[in-house]
């Protein structure tokens, strides 16, 4: 095998991509942290080496000369696969921590079910779940994943909105297996107490409806977290809002049932965020996440549903860009 041409001094190619990008020594010698005259020196060694200026001197911002952009193309391209490679492979490094804050009733009814395959697909990560409320601002949490409508910096949505009534078979007893909107009114509704609107309650659920609702008619009991009102309907004390991919479980199980055909969709939704872009391993959990199998066909519409659908933000019942609290 002949042996390899020699090259240039790495520590002069990478003080020519620092300059050629910047267009100053000056600016150079920052990124590199060295210092002007160092990044002059190593200019000076790699046009001597080569034989040809590499920049014009009569400008500022320096501008390269014609062999000088002949290697910068081929140097930028080299440098930016090798940094592509490097980051990928401190990426995967074993036994790598990812941390994601997650709010509780998401953990609970969609991540854990699939948290099996999650492992097995990052096989080599610790994966750590923290559920509360969380802020992009936590230097302690790699993913965020939060109910919303989304933001610019965010992945992609997992799981969409579409809420239906839903109860046990136990409820059921005695009663018709499907309620119209007339008869759904007199049931006893399970109530999710949100001051914040940030979660359909069955006024809002109706009225999205176009349906008239009278609070003060309704036999109702209310619950102030998503998982003690889910446990209520499971225990046959009346009927619930359901989220579709969050109860999903339940239906397949039978546990629980839809006993309305009408459903309300919204651009609503649980949206995952990076809170370290260059961080390579949360990026593909990220992705994974976003592209993971979030609804069940158990959760699908009845035949022949109405479904009505929101897709202004304005039209949500003051649903915030970001939220504080979970289901």
């Amino acid at each position: 095998m002949n042996p390899p041409r020699r090259l240039p001094p790495f520590a002069a190619l990478s003080a020519f991509d620092a300059v050629a990008r910047h267009g100053t020594f000056t600016r150079a010698a920052l990124e590199l942290n060295v210092s002007q005259p160092a990044i002059s020196r190593r200019i000076a060694a790699l046009e001597a080496d080569l034989g040809t200026p590499m920049f014009g001197r009569d400008t500022r911002p320096l501008r390269l000369t014609a062999d000088g952009r002949r290697l910068f193309e081929v140097l930028r391209a080299s440098l930016s696969r090798l940094e592509q490679v490097v980051q990928e492979i401190r990426g995967a490094r074993p036994g790598q921590k990812i941390v994601l804050g997650v709010d509780p009733g998401f953990a609970s009814y969609w991540l854990l079910p699939r948290l099996p395959r999650l492992q097995a697909a990052f096989a080599n990560y610790s994966l750590r779940i923290l559920t509360g409320d969380f802020t992009d601002d936590r230097d302690d949490v790699d993913l965020l994943i939060e109910f919303g409508i989304g933001r610019a910096s965010s992945v992609g949505r997992i799981l969409g909105e579409n809420v239906f009534a839903v109860c046990s078979p136990a409820y059921l007893a005695g009663r018709r297996r499907v309620f119209g909107l007339e008869e759904l009114r007199e049931q006893r509704l399970l109530w999710l107490e949100d001051p914040h609107e940030r979660w359909y309650s069955w006024r809002s659920w109706f009225e999205t409806l176009h349906q008239p609702f009278n609070s003060k008619a309704l036999k109702a009991v209310s619950f102030n977290d998503y998982s003690l009102l889910l446990s209520a309907a499971l225990a046959g004390q009346g009927v619930a809002l359901g989220w579709e991919g969050l109860i999903d479980q339940f239906l397949e199980n039978g546990s629980l049932v839809r006993v309305s055909k009408e459903s309300v969709r919204s651009e609503r939704g649980y949206y995952v965020s990076c809170t370290a872009r260059e961080n390579s391993a949360a990026q593909r959990v990220a992705h994974w996440l976003v592209g993971a199998d979030a609804v069940s066909s158990a959760a699908a519409p009845l035949p022949q549903a109405p479904i009505a659908t929101l897709s202004g933000a304005s039209r949500l019942p003051r649903a915030r860009r970001r939220f504080r609290g979970g289901t």
